[in-house]
């Protein structure tokens, strides 16, 4: 078990920060400093390797979503807020396994020969994606948020999360002091009210 970790840490690190293509299964073993032969006892090859790790981060991700929400406010926005709190705290404590969900959200299937493989990371991440959605859901039964397309207002908040944690570190860069936490608040109050008074006509 100790060794699996090792080779799953060493994958991590290298993906995250070399990319998927540029990293071998040599490259993998050396910076575990194992044999490639130790390698084959766990893994048939990288892609296999890179669909575990893709699984166990959603699972992380998924089961801290779950927790939050059961956890915040019978609030709507509270839990909005909490899930975008979980959100960022992956980001910051599992960046490796973000940097690895932004290469599969890039869609670069053809890195992969044979496609199946990844089906079942694709539904694991629409599972995550769901609980944001179920969130959004029960705001529009209960005409809390205005929305006519419960997952493209979650993918909507979802890129809106990930736009802002990018922010985060350029405003950092130019020393300007706003807590994450602010942001988040601020981004979750526009999809609640937005920032026209008015409707925005469908022709603009």
């Amino acid at each position: 078990i100790e060794k699996k970790r090792q080779i799953l840490d060493s994958a991590i690190e290298l993906f995250s920060t070399v990319g998927y293509q540029q990293t071998s299964i040599q490259d993998i073993t050396k910076h575990a400093g194992i044999s490639t032969g130790t390698f084959y006892l766990y893994y048939k090859s990288k892609v296999e390797i890179f669909r575990s790790i893709a699984l166990e981060g959603l699972s992380i991700l998924t089961e801290h979503s779950k927790k939050a929400v059961k956890q915040s406010p019978d609030n709507i926005q509270e839990q909005l807020i909490a899930l975008a709190r979980v959100f960022y705290q992956f980001y910051q404590s599992y960046y490796g396994y973000y940097k690895i969900f932004t290469f599969i959200q890039f869609n670069r299937k053809e890195y992969f020969q044979d496609q199946t493989i990844m089906e079942e990371v694709y539904e694991r991440m629409k599972d995550t994606l769901n609980i944001l959605e179920k969130v959004i859901e029960r705001g529009m039964k209960e005409k809390v948020i205005q929305s006519n397309n419960s997952m493209q207002t979650a993918l909507l908040l979802w890129g809106m999360m990930d736009g802002i944690f990018q922010q985060k570190i350029r405003i950092s860069n130019l020393e300007i002091d706003i807590p994450i936490d602010d942001l988040i608040r601020e981004a979750v109050q526009v999809i609640f009210n937005g920032i026209f008074k008015t409707k925005i006509s469908k022709n603009h």
